[in-house]
């Protein structure tokens, strides 16, 4: 299998379906790296509110990572952004 990981080690990308010539190609290309254990989009547990984020170590294991995606993260709307948003509508469903 192969992992596709960027410098902090963060896994974006996984192939376990390449031959071993493939496997090779991939590896002398920036971030791609031969991993022997197992590795599933799935592993780890489903949180309400956060999504997960799977990291290789340097010692080859993996850890998951929960970030909050929660309405609460996300910075709340100024005065002016409701007003435009607002405006931005009207003129929008004007006939």
């Amino acid at each position: 299998m192969i992992l596709y990981v960027n410098q902090s080690g963060k896994i974006y990308g996984s192939n376990d379906c390449l031959t071993p010539e493939k496997e090779d190609l991939e590896i002398k290309k920036d971030f791609a790296v031969k991993y022997d254990g197992v590795f599933s989009w799935d592993m780890g547990e489903e949180k309400d509110g956060c999504k997960k984020e799977f990291y290789l170590e340097d010692n080859g294991k993996i850890r998951v990572e929960y970030v909050d995606i929660s309405a609460s993260s996300k910075p709340a709307l100024t005065q002016a952004d409701r007003i435009e948003a607002a405006v931005d509508y009207l003129m929008a469903t004007r006939g």
